[in-house]
């Protein structure tokens, strides 16, 4: 955003996405605004070279295009390269100067991230309710269409151009947030659309465009029964809504609620022949928010509900292994065969922090429910 420029009248563009219509400190067609730059430092690098964007096209990765930053005990993911180098000092990549004299100091920068955070944490919250009309088309081509072009919006505007304003750096978060949300919900509808390979880019669009998709992938034909398990893998599993709360694993909130945890096992479990049923029969969607910090806690619940139901199931580990690899970010960098060897790896230490955290009825459920499987270390 030109900051010396005369904003011009507004003018509605049929081909112009708009969003973040209420988001203080923007503007959609202007973008982030920095009208209190004055009060504020700049920043630039240290040999005087002013930030420059470096948006970088979906097409770029071979996965997940972000960078995972934590700031007492929540992770943000984030793409844009000069809040990279920002927040995350010690990769070396440059050093930092404020108004082109002194360097950036540890205190300066976990103050701009504690801002940037704010931002980043209402924009999470705040995904569903942005793009709530894309969520309401019947066709998946339309909703992939228009998420792509949400995406290209965020992109155009997420630049950090270094005037390190409250104002600014909140409003990033803002968008980086709904930017990361979006790819991970872009992966999932893509995930249908094996065909499908129109990618976003930096360029905004002008007009959304509608693809032709496969047929879709939703059927329990792939899903692993757990009939004569289920009350206990329910109970095991929603301990993702409380393992945020552990210190130990470091790991951002992500499912707040029971029904979240259900729709979760619905894209990755059935329940044929079981006497009620708990578990609904969801489209399996990839889960693109957790980072690595998650793997000790889900391979806790993958490796119990493979003793629990695979065994008298006759599925062995493998098929637990893919469906882990094939639903869950953090998993990329992990081989099935990998996985099959790890999974038990960090078992008791996860356990124990969940029987050392303060208890309610969801983990004294769920270690009752650990205590039917044999050489676990619970008492």
């Amino acid at each position: 955003m030109n900051i010396f420029a005369k904003k011009p009248v507004f003018m509605l563009d049929r081909n112009f996405p708009i969003y973040f219509i209420d988001l203080p400190g923007f503007h959609p067609q202007l973008g982030v605004e920095t009208d209190d730059y004055a009060l504020y430092d700049f920043l630039s690098y240290e040999d005087q070279k002013l930030f420059q964007p470096h948006t970088r096209p979906m097409t770029d990765f071979m996965f997940y295009p972000f960078e995972t930053i934590s700031r007492e005990g929540r992770t943000m993911q984030i793409s844009e390269v000069n809040l990279i180098v920002l927040f995350k000092p010690e990769t070396g990549i440059a050093k930092i100067r404020k108004n082109h004299v002194s360097l950036l100091t540890a205190e300066d920068i976990d103050i701009l991230m504690g801002h940037f955070q704010t931002g980043y944490e209402k924009g999470i919250s705040a995904f569903e309710r942005e793009i709530n009309s894309t969520l309401n088309f019947v066709d998946i081509s339309q909703k992939q269409a228009v998420v792509r072009e949400f995406i290209n919006f965020c992109q155009h505007h997420l630049f950090f151009e270094g005037f390190a304003t409250p104002s600014c750096l909140e409003t990033l978060g803002y968008i980086q947030a709904n930017l990361a949300r979006a790819v991970a919900l872009y992966q999932n509808f893509k995930r249908v659309s094996p065909k499908e390979d129109v990618t976003p880019t930096d360029q905004m669009p002008a007009k959304a465009e509608v693809v032709e998709i496969s047929s879709s992938t939703n059927g329990s034909s792939a899903k692993i029964d757990i009939s004569n398990c289920v009350s206990d893998v329910v109970n095991i599993w929603s301990l993702l809504l409380e393992c945020w709360k552990i210190k130990r694993f470091q790991i951002p909130q992500v499912y707040r609620t029971k029904d979240e945890v259900l729709r979760l096992l619905g894209m990755m479990f059935s329940e044929k022949d079981g006497p009620t049923t708990q578990v609904p029969n969801s489209e399996h969607l990839f889960q693109g928010d957790l980072g690595e910090g998650y793997i000790k806690v889900l391979n806790l619940l993958m490796h119990s509900t493979y003793k629990l139901c695979g065994n008298s199931r006759k599925v062995n580990l493998t098929e637990f292994s893919a469906m882990l690899k094939s639903t869950f970010s953090c998993y990329h960098k992990s081989s099935e065969s990998s996985l099959n060897t790890n999974m038990k790896k960090h078992v008791t230490d996860t356990i124990r922090a969940f029987q050392n955290a303060e208890q309610n009825q969801t983990i004294s459920s769920a270690l009752k429910s650990l205590r039917k499987i044999d050489h676990y270390p619970l008492s």
